[in-house]
This record gives C-alpha cells, sequence and structure tokens, in this order.
C-alpha cells in the first residue's frame, strides 16, 4: 500500500474510493475544493485507489502535488472493493466530520455546505442524502434484496454511500477487525436508528441520465458477502439444519 499524506488539521475530511475514475477525478477534485474553499470549515479530500486499471493512480499524484495540503492519496495493492477501501480512508481522516461520496460524479459536491448544516442541525451522527428514482430495474431488485436480508438480522438501514459521518463514530468503527466490512450495517452497531439522517430527493437531470460504474454482478457480490459476513443468517441456517 502506497501512502501520501500531510499534516494539515481540517474540519471535514471528504473520503473517495477510487476505481478506475481517470475520466472524473480531475473534475470532482475541482468541484470539491471549489464548494468548499470559500466555507468557514477547512477541507481534506482523501482519495483511495482500489488498485485502479486505469491512470487514476497517475492522476491522483497530479491532484496530490497541486493541492499539498489538502489532498491525501492512498493506493491499495489489490482490488479490496468500495467499502473497504473507504474503511482505509475512515482510519486517515482527521476532521470533525467525515463526508464520503463516490468517484464517478453522480452525486453532487456542491451540496455539501447545505448537507453538513442539516445534519449538525438535526444533531444527528450519520445523515445520507439520498437520490430517489434513479436506479435501474436490476439495482432496486438488488436493493430489496439489501433491505430484506437487513430486516432477517434485525437490521434496517436504507443508506447511501453519499454520508456525513461524526468522527466519534468513525473512531468506533476503526476498532472492528471484521473480515468483510458493510459500513451501512456496522453503523447500526454502534448507535440507534434516531441517531440517523435521511435526506431524499429527486435527482436533477442531468444525474437522472447518467449510469452507475458498478455491475449488477459486483452488487450481487456484495449481498453475498454480506449474507456471510454481516449478518447472523448463516448461523440461524446451521441452527436450524442441526
Amino acid at each position: 500500500m502506497t501512502i501520501i499524506t500531510n499534516t494539515y488539521q481540517p474540519e471535514i475530511s471528504v473520503i473517495v474510493p477510487v476505481f478506475n475514475a481517470e475520466k472524473t477525478l480531475i473534475e470532482l477534485n475541482h468541484r470539491l475544493h471549489s464548494t468548499l474553499k470559500n466555507s468557514k470549515f477547512e477541507l481534506e479530500v482523501i482519495y483511495i485507489d482500489d488498485c485502479s486499471k486505469d491512470d487514476s493512480w497517475k492522476i491522483l499524484t497530479e491532484i496530490k502535488t497541486n493541492h499539498p495540503e489538502t489532498v491525501k492519496i492512498i493506493k491499495l495493492s489489490k482490488n479490496f472493493g468500495q467499502h473497504q477501501a473507504t474503511l482505509c480512508g475512515f482510519t486517515y481522516a482527521k476532521g470533525n466530520y467525515i463526508v464520503t461520496i463516490d468517484d464517478d460524479l453522480e452525486q453532487e459536491p456542491e451540496i455539501i455546505p447545505s448537507f453538513l448544516k442539516e445534519h449538525t442541525d438535526k444533531k444527528a451522527t450519520v445523515s445520507y442524502y439520498i437520490y430517489k428514482n434513479k436506479k435501474t430495474k436490476i439495482r432496486n431488485t438488488l436493493t430489496k434484496i439489501f433491505k430484506f436480508l437487513a430486516r432477517l438480522d434485525g437490521k434496517v438501514n436504507k443508506g447511501s454511500s453519499y454520508r456525513i459521518i461524526n468522527k466519534s463514530l468513525v473512531d468506533e468503527i476503526n476498532k472492528n477487525n471484521q473480515t468483510f466490512v458493510y459500513i451501512d450495517e456496522l453503523i447500526l452497531w454502534y448507535i440507534s436508528p434516531e441517531k440517523i439522517n435521511f435526506i431524499e430527493v429527486i435527482p436533477p437531470p442531468a444525474l437522472q441520465k447518467k449510469q452507475s460504474r458498478y455491475s449488477a454482478f459486483g452488487l450481487i457480490k456484495m449481498a453475498l458477502y454480506l449474507i456471510l459476513y454481516s449478518t447472523t443468517l448463516p448461523l440461524r441456517a446451521v441452527t436450524l439444519i442441526g
């Protein structure tokens, strides 16, 4: 694993798991810095390259050179998946508030200030920004499977990868040593649902036309890992079988 960090002390840490995102990284970084440049919050952006096969790491090193104080970049030795890459970013986050956002511009960096304001106004520990009616049929089906599994395991979290999490909770999550981590279910190990705030909006037309780079196979694989590692369903099955 390659790590290039700094000693800068921010108020907000933005974590971006990166995989084959050479076409979007420069614009994403520009929009993140432009959005928070005039805000009262000091910013750091942590990019975790999840062993990309394109020029993502090369672009990240250029971004780091141009923003030495506010950018950290980490390159993983193999592809661990979005949740594990995000968890890696947690361990390097210094801000009081940790924002997680995707690398593909499907989520608007420009709403971070208002997103954070609502998070603090509601005194939430975790807030999710959810775009409604944006998923394809296959993604909607897989989402229903996730929710069904969560209900069977006594957990309900209609999470999103666009999150704000208080540093105190991130510190607790960092103590976890699970082989597989599904962040949105792990959150419920530490806080009650009352501490979670959901913001649901209709995405603007430009975002409605975008298609996610995450494949159906990747989502199915995550669902299987969720069953095996993040729920009690295997144990229940063994108990029933005897």
